[in-house]
């Protein structure tokens, strides 16, 4: 009986052993693949990036939902908390970014067509130069427009010249 008791012991340490040890190789693969998945999107506002970043984010967060917190140690709980609240931070501060953006898009449509040049500079092998060009042109078209539409609105008074204020 007493055997019994031993080797259940053992079996329940190395269990929680294990769960951590695995908690551990899930906070090094979301980290490998945080940083990867960086260097294609980080800086980048196209709805690409957004749904490149928002499927990872909320893959993490599904998977960190299912796992049974009740068979984890301290350690591994502590690990489990720490990385939940990580990746709930960075859904949370996505979508402040993604809302931020979009106001600031309005007055900026120009923009667009250059990270998405960027975005797919970064991940298509062979951009080529004709398809930059057009990205350029709409941008620098777009811009055009921008600055006409601001220089009409201050003509007519509607807009504050900041050397007055």
């Amino acid at each position: 009986m007493t055997r019994h008791i031993l080797l259940l012991t053992a079996l329940a340490a190395v269990t929680a052993r294990a769960e951590s040890v695995s908690l551990e190789a899930w906070i090094k693969e979301y980290q490998t693949d945080r940083q990867t998945l960086g260097k294609f999107v980080s800086g980048l506002e196209t709805p690409a990036a957004w749904e490149k970043q928002d499927v990872f984010e909320t893959g993490w967060e599904k998977r960190l939902a299912a796992l049974d917190t009740g068979s984890l140690d301290r350690t591994g709980l502590i690990d489990w908390l720490l990385l939940d609240g990580e990746v709930r931070s960075r859904r949370h501060d996505f979508a402040r970014e993604k809302k931020d953006f979009a106001a600031d898009e309005a007055s900026a449509p120009f923009l667009q067509p250059l990270f998405t040049l960027e975005l797919n500079r970064r991940t298509a092998p062979g951009v080529t130069e004709k398809v930059a060009a057009a990205a350029l042109s709409t941008a620098s078209r777009q811009a055009g427009e921008q600055l006409d539409q601001l220089r009409k609105a201050k003509e007519a008074g509607k807009l504050l010249d900041r050397s007055q204020a």
